[in-house]
């Protein structure tokens, strides 16, 4: 259960950077 948590954890923040890539990307292009 908490390798299973751990991993759900590094999914998101994966997640979360590659959103803030493209926000970052969006903004430049603005």
């Amino acid at each position: 259960m908490y390798v299973r948590r751990e991993y759900i954890k590094m999914i998101g923040y994966k997640f979360f950077v590659m959103q803030a890539e493209e926000w970052r990307y969006d903004d430049e292009n603005i």
